[in-house]
Order: C-alpha cells, then sequence, then structure tokens
C-alpha cells in the first residue's frame, strides 16, 4: 500500500471544507512521491484484430 488515511470526521462533511481539502492534498503527494520514485514505462499493448470487426488498419 501506498498510505493509509483514517478518515474521523463527523458527518455531514459539507462544512468541513478546510479538513476534507487538506485529506485531499495530502493523497495527492503522496500518490506523486509514489508515482516518480516508481515511475516505470507502461508497455502499450500492440493493436489486435478483433473478431467480427472491420480491420481499421488493413496492412
Amino acid at each position: 500500500t501506498l498510505g493509509e488515511w483514517r478518515i474521523d470526521l463527523p458527518q455531514p462533511r459539507a462544512e468541513l471544507v478546510e479538513e476534507l481539502g487538506a485529506l485531499r492534498i495530502e493523497i495527492l503527494k503522496t500518490l506523486r512521491r509514489a508515482s516518480r520514485t516508481h515511475a516505470h514505462p507502461i508497455a502499450q499493448p500492440e493493436a489486435s484484430h478483433v473478431p467480427g470487426r472491420p480491420d481499421p488498419f488493413p496492412t
């Protein structure tokens, strides 16, 4: 796991804009750090023909 966040704010939370904003920023910072430290290129699958559909890129 990248992190765990305990949400113990009372409901309704509509009035807790600052607290929720701080929590969102904390989560986004954690995700950004993780994406930078674990940055690996994602392999792109090769285009393949789907049976029953015309081939959009005939060769």
